[in-house]
C-alpha cells in the first residue's frame, strides 16, 4: 500500500515512471513494505449436503481446454449429472 502511494507521488513529480523501479528503490533503502491485512470472515456452521437418491438431482459444468498438435486451441464444456458428481 505504501509503495503505491509513494509511486503516485513520484509519478506526479515526474521522477519515476515504472512501479517496479519504485519497488526496487524502496527495498534498497530497507524500508518495510506495508501489506494489507487479510479480512477474516466470521466462522460459519457447516451444513451437511443432502443425500442424493438418483440422477438429475445435482449437475456440474466444467470447461476443459487443450492445445492440439497443430497448435490449434480446443475448448470443451463438460456437463455431469448424478450422485457421483
Amino acid at each position: 500500500m505504501a509503495i503505491k502511494l509513494l509511486h503516485e507521488l513520484l509519478k506526479r513529480e515526474g521522477l519515476v515512471v515504472n512501479a517496479k523501479k519504485t519497488y526496487r528503490l524502496y527495498r534498497a533503502e530497507h524500508l518495510q513494505v506495508r501489506r494489507k491485512k487479510r479480512k477474516r470472515l466470521p466462522a460459519r456452521d457447516r451444513v451437511p449436503l443432502p443425500r442424493l437418491d438418483g440422477p438429475n438431482q445435482r449437475w456440474a459444468m466444467d470447461f476443459m481446454s487443450d492445445q492440439l498438435a497443430t497448435g490449434r486451441n480446443s475448448r470443451v464444456r463438460r456437463c455431469l449429472c448424478g450422485p457421483s458428481v
